[in-house]
């Protein structure tokens, strides 16, 4: 049995080392990161270090077939994908294990301002009734939708959840992610 337990701190000052590794690599506003990696800590770390570093996040199915993740590169213009250390794929861009990407000093400035219109992750559907469209989420899109949920539950400290979906889905990273961490 895994278990992980981090304190806020500690997913912020990663989520930090992330945007500092991402920022030394050249990344800037508005470059689309993919996300490629299993349900652990990392990935949540991972995640909001890309938003912190002004990048746009494009998560995947860390089993989606090579074929559909190269043709998701190219529909969303990646600069870079972050992927699992069990993920091997070559996808001509580059690439860096989740793992490595917290081997930095941690952003120390994050710009205060509106993002609300900027595009915080690009959702790729799953393609079952063709090719997978990708469906741009502003940083208000996810605020509107924090500020539905937390009237609809009564989330305290001491609630624990278990993540049955993987992150990168909607509902999952919504409700059982975002949710939680913002009550």
């Amino acid at each position: 049995e895994i278990e992980y337990s981090y304190t806020y701190d500690e997913l912020w000052t990663n989520a930090c080392r992330v945007a500092g590794w991402l920022k030394a690599k050249d990344i800037r506003q508005g470059d689309r990161i993919l996300l490629v990696s299993r349900n652990e800590p990392a990935w949540a770390m991972v995640y909001f270090g890309i938003l912190l570093a002004d990048a746009v996040v494009v998560p995947l199915d860390w089993e989606m077939p090579v074929a559909e993740v190269r043709r998701v590169v190219r529909k969303a213009s990646a600069r870079m994908a972050i992927v699992h250390e069990d993920t091997d794929l070559d996808l001509g861009l580059m690439t860096a294990f989740t793992g490595d990407v917290f081997d930095s000093e941690p952003l120390t400035h994050v710009e205060s301002r509106d993002r609300s219109e900027e595009v915080a992750s690009l959702l790729f559907t799953s393609g079952t009734t063709g090719d997978p469209k990708g469906v741009m989420l502003t940083h208000g899109n996810f605020t509107a939708l924090l500020a539905s949920l937390n009237g609809a539950f009564d989330v305290t400290r001491r609630d624990r959840f278990l993540s049955v979906l993987p992150l990168f889905h909607t509902f999952e990273f919504s409700c059982g992610l975002l949710m939680p961490l913002s009550r």
